[in-house]
């Protein structure tokens, strides 16, 4: 029982890690998608 146990642990574990890296890889897209979209906006105002 105690390796059952164990083992759903290790599984929850890994889910929330994995989750987790994807929502720092999400919230990172995100950013450089803002970051592109300033550039392109100052470019289209002809700015820098």
């Amino acid at each position: 029982m105690t390796e059952v146990s164990s083992f759903s642990y290790l599984f929850t574990t890994l889910k929330l890690r994995l989750s987790f890296v994807n929502a720092v890889k999400l919230s990172i897209a995100y950013i450089n998608y803002l970051i592109n979209l300033l550039i392109a906006s100052k470019d289209a105002i002809g700015g820098v």
